[in-house]
């Protein structure tokens, strides 16, 4: 590949550190919006991430923060127009609250629906939304205790008291509107998690 192919190198934050002439450190508290930077420290921070073109890690921001911005929609058949509403509603609702969402299939397979929550589980995401689970009540019960956050959806826990149903996917946007109300800082064990569920019927 020519000089002129190869793309630019990725500015890092050590490129920043060395350009404003702080540690690393320094770099990461302000992109954390740490409060124990000077003002004039933070502004020479944020101007030279500016120039130079640096973009944060989302990975490594939200190990750091413990919070990624983002959720994972599981549906059973995204082909189902009930389905697809809800995926529509949810994502304006969650990007309203500055979430980004991963938006999983599962063709209604019990195996792959445990994949895709196993890996949305590896990329941290901060909540999920499950709807309509092939799940077993044990499989369900090990996916609720694992994740941050859960909202069910046209699904109950074994032990939770039956909800009054909604007839319609904007009752789902509805309740999303909740979000802000179920996040809570991330915590892998010894926390009890957040769980909502909501039953639609379609």
């Amino acid at each position: 590949m020519s000089d002129s192919a190869r793309p630019p190198d990725r500015v890092t934050i050590a490129d920043v550190a060395r350009e404003v002439g702080v540690s690393m450190m320094t770099i990461s508290r302000v992109i954390n919006g740490k409060d124990d930077v000077s003002a004039a420290t933070r502004q020479r921070v944020l101007d030279a991430i500016e120039r130079m073109g640096y973009r944060p890690s989302s990975i490594a921001r939200g190990l750091a923060t413990r919070h990624t911005g983002t959720l994972g929609l599981v549906v059973p058949d995204i082909a189902n127009p009930f389905f697809s509403e809800v995926a529509r509603g949810v994502e304006q609702v969650a990007y309203a609250q500055g979430y980004n969402v991963f938006l999983c299939n599962t063709d209604e397979d019990p195996a792959r629906e445990l994949d895709v929550l196993g890996s949305l589980e590896e990329k941290r995401v901060d909540g999920i939304l499950l709807c309509s689970s092939r799940l077993s009540d044990e499989d369900l019960q090990m996916v609720v205790d694992s994740c941050p956050a859960v909202v069910l959806v046209n699904r109950r826990m074994r032990s939770e008291p039956a909800s009054e149903p909604a007839s319609e996917p904007a009752a789902c946007r509805a309740q999303m509107g909740g979000l802000s109300h179920v996040r809570r800082p991330r915590s892998r064990a010894g926390s009890r998690r957040p769980r909502r569920s909501i039953d639609i019927r379609n």
